[in-house]
């Protein structure tokens, strides 16, 4: 099992130039995610930079946020400040993480059938991103593939995050999750995303709050399933 952590840093590259970049950072990075996530049986791929410098999750091809100016490389910030680049070696990143990510999963497979990448993400009821999205907020949303998702995975983790949320959605308010670009159709590998509601585990300065240790261990049982259904 694989951890894509792709937006939990907040170092930044070289040669790019935000404005306000506390209040964009506490916007947009996905905190302690590298953390809440983890199983000893997983290993975690943590792009290291903030995705203010380069946003992995995005598309080369056909990005929906591209038309927002928050593709790969953001032109914009969340309060619509033009972000300022000198830095041309930005995309080398990109392409280091996705080669990594693509060489985790060739490693997996030649020990063992199936290897099952997990996207794992936190965010904000705030509308930071123009996304459609149904109100309330969800505590936890899924994100599915419909050709690299088990329903049967889906299935058992609504169930069991029923069994402490009141709110779990279905590519709502954000869909998809990442399937590594040299295993697209591979019956071999399966993907899923879990997206955590920011409020159940920070308070409101950005501080882990006193359930932060229950939401971690409410998410490793989540990856005892997927780990489960794995091996």
């Amino acid at each position: 099992m694989l951890l894509h952590i792709p937006h939990s840093a907040t170092k930044m590259l070289d040669g790019v130039q935000v404005e306000e970049l506390d209040g964009n950072q506490f916007a947009l990075t996905d905190w302690y995610t590298d953390e809440l996530f983890f199983h000893e049986s997983a290993e975690p791929i943590i792009f290291p930079f903030s995705r203010l410098s380069v946003d992995v999750e995005r598309l080369i091809v056909n990005e929906p946020m591209d038309k927002y100016g928050m593709g790969i490389l953001y032109e914009k910030d969340v309060f619509g400040n033009v972000i300022k680049r000198t830095n041309e070696d930005c995309m080398e990143y990109y392409n280091d993480h996705h080669y990594k990510l693509n060489q985790a999963v060739n490693k997996y497979l030649s020990y063992f059938k199936t290897v099952f990448v997990v996207d794992c993400h936190s965010f904000s009821e705030e509308n930071i991103m123009p996304i459609n999205h149904t109100k309330p907020f969800p505590d936890i949303c899924i994100g599915v593939d419909e050709k690299q998702t088990p329903s049967v995975v889906v299935k058992d983790l609504v169930d069991y995050f029923k069994g402490f949320f009141n709110n779990i959605n279905i590519n709502d308010p954000y869909s998809g999750t990442i399937v590594p670009s040299w295993f697209k159709g591979n019956n071999n590998v399966s993907s899923i995303m879990i997206e955590v509601n920011k409020n159940l585990y920070m308070d409101d300065n950005g501080n882990k709050n006193n359930n932060f240790e229950k939401i971690q261990e409410i998410l490793t049982g989540a990856l005892d399933i997927i780990y489960e259904y794995e091996t």
